[in-house]
């Protein structure tokens, strides 16, 4: 097995397996938790090593290829229908009908929800399955083929994907993963890797060499990803902004809507008492609490936005989906209501409770409902919901502290919730780490932010204090003022726990109406418009949270399990808070009971497979640097042209290879004196001997000699190398292919090109 070989294959194959986890990675957001990540990217190194081994003891690319494809069969057969396969690994009749279940089930799920899904043994199953497909595409068009281009087509419809159906960007980790690793292999696998000549001089008349080629690709690559995660912060985006009132206007689905956040602030600065909603319960639902209007999941400099909303939505006539990230294991209450918007209330909003499973509506043509959201309302130029009569049904859920404890992270696959814009005041992230002090869990971080908001941050309730949530006001918010309502209240505590990796949004509509004219009716009135803060919890979903202070009559979910809306009452006031969460808590700026300063370990525990993706392939690029650069730079060796050139570039080769096997080098010797050692060593090998003359001749030559000789045939230079590998002991060898020591210097006259040509012209002269 030839070392170069091996150390070839093994680096064209880091690329296709960096592929394979890019790919993955890519996928991860069509789940709510990301676990089926790891054991992906774990099959296709696996695969891939088969690759890489056929290739480093002969094999061509197509049995490769084959080797590759036996390892992914085995893979499925084991791992993911066990007990089907004979010898575990061997697939039969009873694989093929297991997988069949497999994709059938997969698909049965995928269909009852929205992006994200919830966990699905069978959905996990059939995307490691998608990625392994994937490896064994990209080594087949980029590494056989050779056509590591093609792939653009199947990674721009891979990279679409998700951020169609999820309807948010893959954030800059999944970018930069899938850039590296596409124009990685691009540059591994294109002509000038491909190609090699077996003599110098059959490259005199060659074009510019393909190691040019391949740094040029390499710069071309490094330059747009660095250009793109550069851009994109300061590139507009097709947003609405609602918080700061500067709504769109587009005609698209999901755009050019009216805004609540306005009536909000109107309504409760003036103490509106005009009545806007009424809610009946139907077969004894429970009191209507949280009524929500619309959802901000996206944070811009001036405030929350509604985001990029174009191509999520569907006709409510499609009916609703399931609540993105809820499984359909969680208990939940199936609740009916009918609701009447007043004729002066005129919005596109349609009030309703989350999460809302189904809606009767009139002119219900007219009507989508978004797949992430679930906000429903009215497209745009066709009228508002003033004056209708509709009813809804709503699964209500009471996940207890418990179970909100046990959500696995979803970090990577609701990154977009995450996001603070570059401008965020640092204090957002500083007063985020020293209120949870050392809690790592994300609900109790998430209780120990609302206790802190609502009484041990010393804040005010104030309808009149300035509106808005854009960056200045809520640096002024959380540090000198503290004094705001519930849009200001809402927005700290979002932002505080994005600060802290953990997905949020705000929305915004009516907390608790009052009675109305039977027991099971209820009117909402502008005094009633409110914004909360919605946590995400991968297996629970959205889960609303009350950091507004409680001497303004809002009471916190109690999180202690019962079925509705109503989990607490105003009267429960903030004893219904956790009881250890004021001792969870730690005042800003405070030592913390344990005596340790908050190190923000908080913040720094969890980590998304998109970062832990960018450290693995970090890790191994390091670990295959050493190796990569000294076959790059053999490589330009053999391409170099001129007879005086190619000599010193020969007689670098063989002072490399002899640095990196330790057999001791000085430069400051002359040639003869530096190779009486290696002649030495090549006693037994006659060959060799003789080559090693002819490699110092032509360098004297080109050096001292008035004319230069006829070059050294590269050739020569292999037969050294060989006979100097195999003259030393099996560490030596590893040690020198895995780390040579000849990478950390640049031998003078190893430059190459005309520069070096002229040096040696200007010795002769």
């Amino acid at each position: 097995m030839s070392t170069e070989r091996l150390a070839r294959a093994a680096w064209v194959g880091l690329w296709v397996w960096a592929s394979g986890l890019a790919s993955a990675i890519v996928l991860a957001p069509l789940l709510a938790d990301d676990l089926f990540v790891g054991r992906a990217a774990t099959f296709a190194g696996f695969v891939v090593a088969l690759g890489v081994l056929a290739r480093g003891v002969g094999l061509g690319d197509g049995t490769a290829v084959l080797a590759e494809a036996a390892g992914a069969v085995a893979c499925v057969t084991y791992a993911l229908t066990p007990g089907t396969g004979i010898l575990g690994v061997i697939p039969t009749p009873a694989t093929l009908a297991q997988i069949g279940e497999i994709l059938s089930g997969a698909g049965t799920h995928a269909q009852q929800y929205a992006p994200p899904v919830p966990p699905s043994p069978d959905l996990d199953a059939m995307l490691i399955g998608a990625v392994l497909a994937l490896t064994l595409l990209t080594d087949a068009v980029a590494v056989w083929l050779g056509q590591a281009v093609l792939l653009g087509l199947v990674w721009i419809a891979l990279y679409v994907t998700p951020a169609t159906l999820v309807g948010d960007d893959l954030g800059i980790a999944g970018f930069v993963v899938s850039a590296i690793a596409f124009g990685g292999l691009v540059v591994a696998t294109g002509p000038g890797a491909r190609r090699r000549a077996t003599s110098l001089a059959e490259l005199d008349d060659d074009p510019p060499t393909p190691a040019g080629h391949q740094a040029t690709a390499a710069a071309v690559t490094a330059v747009a990803i660095v250009g793109a995660v550069a851009l994109a912060p300061v590139l507009p985006a097709a947003t609405a902004n609602l918080l700061s009132g500067t709504g769109g206007s587009g005609s698209g689905p999901g755009s050019g809507l009216t805004n609540p956040v306005l009536d909000m602030r109107r309504n409760l600065q003036e103490q509106s008492n005009s009545r806007m909603v009424t809610v009946t319960a139907l077969d004894s639902a429970p009191r209507p609490r949280y009524v929500r209007l619309a959802s901000l999941p996206s944070l811009e400099p001036d405030g929350w936005t509604l985001g990029d909303r174009v191509g999520a939505s569907q006709p409510v006539s499609d009916g609703i989906p399931a609540a993105p990230g809820r499984d359909d294991e969680l208990e939940a209450e199936r609740a009916r209501y009918t609701a009447t918007v007043d004729p002066a209330f005129a919005t596109r909003w349609l009030p309703h409770l989350y999460a809302p499973v189904s809606v009767s509506v009139g002119e219900a043509e007219d009507v989508q409902v978004d797949r992430r959201m679930l906000d429903i309302s009215r497209l745009p130029d066709t009228g508002t919901f003033a004056g209708d009569t509709y009813q809804f049904a709503s699964d209500l859920s009471s996940p207890t502290s418990t179970q909100l404890r046990l959500a696995p992270s979803s970090a990577i696959t609701m990154s977009a919730y995450t996001r603070l814009p570059e401008d965020t005041p640092g204090v957002v992230t500083d007063r985020a780490l020293e209120v949870v002090g050392n809690l790592q869990d994300p609900f109790d971080q998430a209780l120990a932010l609302q206790g802190w908001l609502r009484e041990d941050g010393g804040f005010v309730y104030d309808v009149q204090s300035a509106p808005g949530s854009g960056m200045e006001t809520m640096e002024a918010f959380l540090t000198d003022e503290r004094v705001g309502y519930c849009e200001q209240f809402a927005s700290a505590m979002a932002m505080m726990a994005r600060a802290l990796r953990i997905p949020a949004r705000v929305a915004i509509g009516f907390l608790s109406g009052e009675q109305g004219s039977t027991d099971d009716s209820w009117i909402f009135r502008g005094t009633d418009m409110h914004a909360w803060p919605e946590l995400y919890f991968a297996g629970i979903g959205w889960v609303g949270f009350e950091p507004t202070p409680g001497g303004s009559g809002y009471s916190p979910p109690s999180f202690e399990g019962g079925q509705g809306g109503d989990s607490s009452s105003d009267e429960s006031g903030d004893a219904a808070q956790q009881p250890d969460e004021a001792e969870a808590t730690t005042a800003p700026g405070q030592v913390s009971d344990s005596g340790a300063a908050p190190d923000g370990t908080a913040a720094d525990g969890r980590r998304s497979y998109a970062l832990l993706g960018l450290a693995a392939l970090a890790l191994v690029l390091l670990l295959v640097a050493p190796a990569s650069i000294r076959v790059l730079r053999r490589r330009r060796r053999t391409q170099t042209r001129g007879a005086g050139p190619r000599a010193e570039a020969a007689w670098a080769e063989i002072a490399d290879t002899a640095e990196d096997l330790g057999l001791g080098w000085d430069d400051g010797l002359s040639a003869r004196a530096a190779s009486a050692p290696l002649r030495a060593r090549l006693s037994s090998a006659p060959d060799a001997s003789a080559a090693l003359t002819r490699i110092v001749t032509e360098l004297e030559r080109a050096r001292y000699a008035a004319e230069a000789g006829d070059g050294t045939p590269w050739e020569d230079v292999v037969v050294v190398r060989d006979a100097l590998i195999a003259g030393v002991d099996r560490r030596r060898r590893v040690r020198a292919t895995v780390m040579p020591r000849s990478v950390l210097r640049t031998r003078s006259r190893d430059r190459g090109g005309d520069d070096e040509h002229s040096e040696v012209l200007s010795l002769q002269e």
